[in-house]
């Protein structure tokens, strides 16, 4: 197969937390174009300014998913790129609407949950570039961030990418024809709200830490030696009391502003002065030698400088800058023309709205030609509610002969039966989301959240679904009926 790409620009050209609406065409070019392959793609930036203009932040780009309880949902790391996107329309110049997705992120941070392994989630692996990982001081965020050496770490961008696949279910169409579908327009309601810059070190993640293999507190610094050369001598670097096996599990980095706070023989304590790193050596007894750009003392003949720490100056300001939004094509060379009618599974949504309480029986329809139902609890992305036991009915006839325990071994072949008729798998049953609180214990480290699926037999008319809930605790009052159906133009 032989492919070019092709990129599209976004027909807006600014975009903030109020200007969320993205709306690319791609346009009737007589070409074929593989959509399984293509993506849209966000170019984002994360500006910070300081006091030093120099100065160059690690951070990552973090989803802020609030709560219904008005909440932060404490930064979890989204399982998916998706969740970036609310809600999706694709329109085709000659057929009408193809699709119509409600609440993307919802659904596909839910599937994501279960279709991607542990270890992906785990280590934020080709997701956001959150700076709070399981790492102590992570160094792969947005920026470029040097350890050791002269090179001064600079700010930069970074793309973002959310498959077709991933948002549209025709997404998965490999032969998508323009010349006989016409220009098709992708729109898009995006979260931008919830970006937020997050770094690796902060008031929650603070430097007053101790290192996991020294005992000794992030910034504490080694005693100088006493100035005995007969005069004034200015301190322009300063070594860690910590002992680093690499410098990635140390918390600096080129370019880096802090604030130095040491005692002097002649000065006293509490003294400080800001200072920014220059070039940093890995020494060979493991230690960090810090090299700054200018003097933080003017050491007096017979002065020493003690009890010295450093941390990490905080930023004046923190912006998130989406630059453009693209969708990123692939054109098919070696076809002329695509078939003229094309079959695709989608999701349609119901919401509803429900008195809060601890258990739920109520009965939803599902639309014809459904292949698998899926109910979710948006708070008001990630699924979350205190659920202990369901029951699914379907046309009347229950589907188990008992109610189903979340946890159980009946409640995940369920689950693996539909994902199964989704033409999917499910590599992770930990029904966990990872908090993103540098915790290292399993317990500090996890959030549940979870889904109720069920198959359903295709049948040309509507189905009737019986739902019952019953909780742990008070639930929410909102769910959403996610129906998986045959498409067809």
């Amino acid at each position: 197969m032989s492919l070019q790409i092709v990129k599209f620009s976004s027909e807006q050209g600014t975009f903030s937390a109020n200007r969320n609406r993205v709306d690319i065409n791609l346009p009737n070019d007589g070409s074929v174009y593989d959509l399984s392959k293509s993506y849209f793609n966000f170019n984002i930036s994360a500006t910070t300014t300081a006091t030093n203009a120099d100065a160059v932040y690690d951070v990552g780009l973090s989803f802020n998913e609030s709560n219904r309880n008005g909440g932060s949902n404490e930064f979890l790391a989204p399982p998916t790129n998706a969740v970036l996107i609310n809600n999706a329309d694709m329109i085709s110049q000659s057929k009408g609407k193809v699709e119509s997705v409600r609440n993307v992120a919802c659904l596909r941070a839910a599937l994501a949950l279960y279709e991607k392994d542990k270890t992906y989630l785990k280590n934020d692996l080709g997701n956001f570039k959150s700076q709070q990982t399981e790492n102590v001081f992570t160094k792969d965020g947005i920026n470029e961030i040097y350890n050791t050496g002269s090179v001064a770490s600079r700010q930069k961008s970074m793309d973002l990418r959310i498959n077709l696949n991933e948002v549209y279910g025709a997404g998965v169409i490999d032969a998508w024809d323009t010349s006989a579908f016409g220009n098709t327009k992708f729109s898009l309601e995006c979260n931008f709200d919830k970006l937020a810059i997050d770094e690796s070190i902060n008031a929650t993640n603070p430097w007053a830490k101790d290192y996991r293999t020294g005992g000794i507190d992030h910034g504490v610094c080694d005693p100088s030696a006493t100035n005995g050369s007969g005069s004034a001598v200015d301190q322009t670097s300063i070594v860690t009391a910590n002992v680093y096996s690499s410098p990635e599990d140390s918390p600096y980095h080129v370019s880096q502003l802090l604030t130095i706070t040491f005692t002097s023989t002649t000065g006293g304590a509490g003294q400080t002065s800001d200072v920014l790193i220059s070039s940093i050596e890995h020494q060979a007894d493991g230690k960090m030698k810090l090299n700054f750009s200018t003097s933080f003392k003017s050491l007096a003949h017979t002065d020493t400088i003690s009890a010295a720490t450093l941390v990490q100056k905080a930023p004046t300001s923190s912006t998130v800058v989406i630059n453009s939004v693209e969708l990123i094509a692939y054109r098919r060379d070696d076809m002329t023309s695509g078939p003229s009618s094309l079959q695709w599974t989608a999701f349609e949504s119901d919401f509803d709205t429900y008195p809060a309480g601890t258990s739920l029986d109520k009965q939803y329809y599902l639309p014809p030609n459904c292949l698998n139902l899926i109910v979710a609890f948006p708070n008001p992305i990630y699924s979350m509610e205190p659920i202990t036991t369901y029951r699914i009915t379907l046309d009347g006839h229950q589907t188990t002969n008992r109610d189903v325990a979340v946890d159980s071994g009946l409640h995940f072949d369920i689950l693996k039966k539909s994902f199964i008729n989704m033409g999917s798998s499910i590599k992770n049953y930990a029904e966990e989301l990872i908090h993103t609180n540098l915790t290292n214990d399993n317990d500090g480290s996890k959030v549940s959240s979870r889904i109720i699926a069920h198959p359903v037999r295709v049948k040309g008319g509507l189905s009737q679904l019986g739902l019952e809930l019953n909780a742990s605790g008070a639930m929410s009052g909102k769910l959403v009926v996610y129906a998986q159906v045959l498409r067809k133009i």
